[in-house]
């Protein structure tokens, strides 16, 4: 089997080359949703009994970085679906089955706080303060730095 981030950069390469199209149009065209969802991508880190790829969190984070290096709203859409994908893994094994048994199954969920990313630098570091709220949950205040390969870590969280 190909590696993980082989499967993707197709993808990844297509969406750079379409990512004027999707700013336009202000989504990412079905047919490059479809096609990612009928190569498993989606379901990148579930078991391959239950359909998925068995990919790893390190699998993951690199397709994701790989798809945000050529466009970040593919990145996102990519990142949501898997996201979702996994919310799966809860469920009776024959639900998960009749879910994705064609194959071409697209999850979304919504788990994201609402809240403000304000640009900022700590210890010579660039990255962002977000602060805001979680769905009637706690408050909250994160610190995201961003390094040179543009990977991202939750350097603090204070609630």
């Amino acid at each position: 089997m190909e590696s993980l981030t082989e499967l993707l950069r197709p993808f990844a390469e297509e969406a750079g080359l379409r990512a004027q199209e999707f700013e336009e149009q202000g989504f990412i065209s079905q047919d490059f949703a479809d096609r990612l969802a009928e190569t498993g991508l989606f379901r990148l880190c579930n078991v391959s009994d239950l359909g998925g790829l068995d990919g790893s969190a390190m699998d993951y984070a690199r397709v994701t970085e790989m798809m945000a290096e050529q466009d970040a709203s593919a990145a996102w859409v990519l990142f949501i679906g898997i996201t979702s994908a996994l919310s799966h893994t809860n469920l009776n094994p024959e639900e998960i089955k009749a879910v994705f048994k064609r194959g071409r199954a697209i999850t979304a969920g919504v788990f994201a706080p609402m809240g403000r990313a304000i640009p900022t630098v700590q210890d010579g570091e660039e990255g962002f303060l977000l602060s805001g709220q979680c769905n009637g949950g706690p408050v909250f205040e994160i610190q995201a730095l961003s390094p040179p390969v543009g990977s991202w870590w939750m350097k603090q969280v204070i609630c």
